[in-house]
């Protein structure tokens, strides 16, 4: 693969000492002489890789001062003289700001300049560094010219990233394992469940290979360290307790394993030094990175008490908090050997997971009532809490409650009752629920469930009227009381949580930056690495100091309003306070408030009157007093919800609808979703939905958030970057794209995911956005139609820009795992140079492929004293971190682009997989720190790009269009769901080409 090309290399003036002082902001100084000085900043550096100066002139073969002579390695101007401190020609004197020399005159070589911020970065004539077309290699990279202007403001944080020491000499053995268990006679062997794994391979360990410390990852893969294990596949079969079953003295059962463990390969683990002196020869060293993380995890995976959930390691709390409806908030840890430039590093972070309380089913009940005492004993239950809560809505929040989790069955005083079951489903209850018993004379009778305990159990059901729980194999209609039953403890679950739990589990997770990284460090240490035996077999040692790393703050950007009003920014967050929408939208004539949650008429007339004054003040123009439409009587079905809203279609058109829903489902059904699927789908009318308890407090700042909504929605335009601001490749036809996946939850069977891509196409601002969308079976990340996506962006940016195409497509693609790094590569750019293609443009456009990451566990924890600590002592937004923990390919890098109010920020990892423009490091970090800007729904930057911002929204209003099982094709068939995304798109098209920003 090719080179990165310019910018993306880090010259010797981005790695000096860590006690070194930084200019606020470097600065080129352009020396008329030779393009060679040009290059030159006040800290070194080289030319890129390409250029016939850097390929031939004695300095960059290896003069004595490039080699390492005092001034490159350190001398007192490059540590610091006061001129690379800050001598006023470094600070901004008239030759540095811009005189003819340092705009670039002849003589210095220089063919343009690209503006960042008042910072310029310069090009060389002739410095190319790269072919014309070149994909970063997801592995490493050649090395290019250092960046030595960089803007923004250095800043040195520490970070939750542990340095790694170990014997790099150590020859590492991998071994495969395979674990069945071992059923009845003449059944066959199937799968070993999760929880016999551990167990059964410490027995296999020490009948095997007593007193050595082998690394086991939990699953498949086992690593040892010295003297090979075994002489050969080895095949034992080992007993462990099977606590889900008691025999008829109350023990618990054995169940057998047969375990195989055969050798695989052999891994030296100075695979990582070559490959960090060798980044563009040798293969990237996967296997040793894997052995190191599966040693470092093992003392998590031998600990009784820990809980593996996925990457993290889970405890139960010394003290329960309560996340609602029967789950409470676990504390772990999460940890993961990652590469950085020149060290292998350990991530270590506090996780957070919500995990079922164990408690009887009864008392499950009375926590969904909100009545459980937990100081009190089971035996002072109230047995007609079940009967207060019983409802149709109460009975769905008990199932979803229930459904997928583990429940101890035990009838008492019998002493082999005791079973553990997966709940399918809550049904009827004992009284009600009849089925058909066969006894052991093969005698068969219909009778109740009650009537089965009393008869054939000896047990009288206290709560006949209780549901009963359909539970085991779906096949099997085994149903057992509620009363018998409690959730099982220490079960982990894929269950996502629901509103309540989730705005619980965020209040009681955030913590400040240094009671986080408080925290991290007391859960470090108490994985106890340093006594851990399989470490010290393995020669590795972790450092227990978090990492100093240096980033700069970048500048925000000026925004403008209407008539080019400038907005400053500050810490993320600006004022639009008498300002008016750069473009506001049509008149709003013909448009109706429709009310679900049967609202105050004083809170509804407030609410005309506040869109219309501060819509006026805006610039937008709200006509004639909207219809109001209430619904009126009780609802006896959803089937009634939907009349109601049909009605209001048949009534229009309206410009707008602006509809109160309600917190609650009505009849099961989300109301939101309804409301888009029967009034913006099939209806094609501007919907915007404002829930009741936002009127409660309906303000000036959620009013101008709302209208902020509507003007967009209405193909207006909120604001832009100021001309000031502009990046560089907006000066070009650019196309920015941005791209994600929603996927059902683990539970559903009747959902697809819905894959969204968003493009722009005002090739001036970059502000709006429209979208296409596909359905695609379950869990497919990669976006199956990207080349036919792709052809309907172009031709719809051409629609809007005089037949002219774009030459420059920016692609930020969400949801991408570093696993999947390939798969994008070959796939989603290949059909996007596909339908490039097919526009039959003589210039194909160049197209950048940069992938955004939020879900990993680095955290940066900055000195509360400095003076550019924000408030609550996070980074301030547009810090960016590119080097030591970083990627050795030099591609990818942390921005922190956000204002957090609660909590420790999470920064957004980005990672550039392809460029065939050439754009620089500070190019690249400038434009998507400033697309964190353009997010049209407030007025604050946002801690990822507008583009995926919106790509997510697009792809979660497809989810709402298709929720409830509302789609009837096979959702693991590809071509039905092809066919059904063409007939949603034909339905939308005018409407979208109307409003292409219906869905933000």
């Amino acid at each position: 693969m090719g080179g990165r090309g310019r910018g993306w290399g880090r010259g010797r003036g981005q790695q000096q000492n860590k006690d070194e002082e930084y200019p606020a902001l470097g600065r080129l100084q352009i020396d008329n002489s030779s393009p060679v000085q040009a290059w030159r900043g006040q800290a070194g550096g080289s030319m890129s890789r390409g250029s016939p100066a850097s390929r031939s002139s004695p300095a960059s073969r290896g003069s004595p001062v490039s080699r390492g002579s005092p001034v490159s390695s350190g001398s007192p101007a490059s540590r610091g003289s006061p001129a690379s401190r800050g001598s006023p020609a470094s600070r901004g004197s008239p030759a540095s700001r811009g005189s003819p020399a340092s705009r670039g005159s002849p003589a210095a070589g220089v063919q343009g300049f690209v503006c960042v911020q008042f910072v310029c970065v310069q090009r060389l004539a002739g410095v190319q560094g790269s072919p014309a077309s070149r994909t970063v290699s997801t592995q490493a990279s050649t090395s290019s010219c250092p960046v030595l202007s960089r803007p923004g403001n250095w800043m040195e944080v520490e970070t939750n990233h542990f340095v790694i020491e170990m014997n790099k000499q150590k020859i590492v053995t991998m071994y495969d394992v395979e674990i069945e268990l071992i059923r009845e006679e003449g059944n066959k062997p199937k799968s070993c469940p999760k929880k016999y794994i551990k167990p059964g391979m410490l027995a296999f360990g020490e009948q095997v290979w007593p007193n050595r410390h082998p690394a086991f990852d939990g699953s498949k893969l086992l690593f040892s360290c010295g003297p090979k294990l075994i002489n050969g596949p080895t095949t034992k079969v080992v007993a462990v307790r099977n606590e889900d079953r008691c025999d008829q003295f109350g023990q618990a059962e054995t169940a057998k394993l047969e375990i195989t463990v055969k050798e695989v390969n052999t891994v030296s683990l100075s695979e990582i030094d070559d490959f960090m002196r060798n980044k563009n020869t040798v293969q990237f060293p996967q296997s040793a990175i894997q052995a190191i993380d599966v040693v470092l995890r093992n003392s998590g995976m031998t600990r009784p008490e820990f809980v593996k959930v996925g990457r993290s390691f889970f405890y139960p709390p010394e003290k329960q908090v309560s996340l609602g409806d029967g789950m409470v908030l676990w504390y772990g840890v999460f940890q993961s050997a990652t590469l950085g430039t020149k060290e292998v590093y350990l991530n270590v972070d506090v996780a957070h997971k919500g995990f079922p309380r164990a408690q009887s089913v009864r008392d499950l009940v009375a926590d969904m009532g909100e009545e459980r005492n937990y100081d009190s004993s089971e035996n002072d239950y109230n047995p007609e809490i079940y009967y207060k809560y019983r409802s149709d809505k109460f009975d769905k929040q008990l199932c979803n409650a229930l459904k997928g989790l583990k429940v101890e069955y035990e009838i008492p005083n019998i002493a082999n009752s005791k079973r553990v079951y997966r709940v399918n489903d809550v049904v009827a209850g004992p009284r009600e629920h009849k089925f058909t018993h066969e006894d052991e004379k093969g005698q068969k009778k219909v009778m109740t469930v009650a009537e089965y305990f009393a008869i054939e159990r000896r047990y009288r059901i206290r709560f006949p009227d209780w549901p009963c729980l359909h539970v085991g194999r779906m096949d099997r209609n085994i149903l057992v009381p509620m009363e018998l039953c409690r959730v099982a403890p220490n079960q982990a679950t894929v269950k996502k949580l629901n509103e309540n739990q989730t705005s619980a589990m965020v209040g009681k997770a955030s913590k400040r930056p240094n009671d986080r990284q408080s925290l991290i460090l007391d859960t470090f240490n108490s994985l106890r690495l340093g006594q851990d035996a399989c470490l010290q077999k393995f020669g590795i040692t972790v450092t227990a100091e978090m990492t100093l790393v240096k980033g700069r703050v970048l500048p925000p950007p000026a925004l403008k309003y209407k008539s080019e009003q400038q907005v400053r920014v500050r810490n993320g967050v600006w004022n639009m306070e008498m300002k008016e929408f750069q473009v506001a939208a049509r008149d709003v004539q013909n448009w109706v408030i429709i009310d679900l949650c049967g609202a105050d008429r004083a809170i509804i007339s407030n609410l005309t009157k506040q869109l219309g004054m501060t819509g006026a003040s805006l610039g937008m123009t709200f006509g004639r007093e909207p219809e109001i439409m209430r619904i009126g009587a009780k609802l006896n079905s959803s089937r009634d919800l939907t009349k109601f809203l049909e009605n209001i279609v048949r009534e229009g058109p309206f410009d707008l609808a602006v509809v109160l829903i309600p917190k609650y489902y009505i009849f099961g059904q989300n109301p939101y979703s309804k409301v888009k699927q029967v009034l913006e789908l099939e209806g094609k009318m501007l919907t915007q939905c404002i829930r009741l308890k936002t009127l409660m407090k309906f303000d000036m700042s959620t009013v101008s958030n709302i209208l902020l909504k509507i003007n967009a929605k209405l193909d207006g335009k909120n604001y832009s970057l100021h001309r000031d601001s502009r990046p560089a490749c907006f000066n070009q036809n650019v196309m920015i794209m941005g791209a994600d996946v929603t996927h059902p939850p683990p539970d559903s069977k009747t959902c697809p995911s819905v894959a969204a891509v968003t493009a722009s196409h005002d090739k001036e601002d970059v502000f709006k956005f429209n979208m296409q969308w596909r359905l695609q079976p379950p869990k497919v990340e990669e976006i199956l139609d990207m080349k036919n996506i792709t052809l309907a962006h172009l031709k719809f940016f051409a629609s809007k820009n005089d037949g002219k195409f774009p030459n420059h497509i920016i692609f930020f693609r969400d949801g991408v795992s570093d696993g999947q790094f390939d798969m994008v590569l070959r796939s989603e750019l290949a059909a996007i140079r596909d339908a490039c293609k097919i526009i039959g443009q003589t210039n194909q456009p160049k197209i950048t492929f940069l992938v955004v990451q939020k879900r990993h566990h680095t955290r940066f924890f900055p000195n509360i004293e400095h003076k550019l600590t924000v408030q609550h002592g996070n980074v301030p937004p547009g810090f960016v971190v590119d080097d030591k923990i970083t990627h050795p390919s030099g591609t990818d890098f942390y921005l922190v682009s956000h204002q957090t109010v609660k909590g420790t920020s999470r920064p957004t990892k980005y990672r550039v997989l392809h460029d065939d423009a050439e754009m620089t490091a500070d190019d690249v970090q400038m434009l998507t720190f400033y697309l964190c800007y353009l997010y049209t729904r407030c007025n604050r930057s946002v801690s990822y790009p507008a583009p995926t911002y919106y790509a997510h929204h697009a792809a979660t209003r497809g989810k709402h269009y298709y929720n409830e099982g509302r789609s009837t094709v096979d959702i693991n068939n590809v071509e039905d769901l092809n066919e059904e995304s063409v007939k949603l798109n034909v339905k939308m098209q005018q409407f979208i080409q109307n409003h292409p920003m219906f869905f933000v």
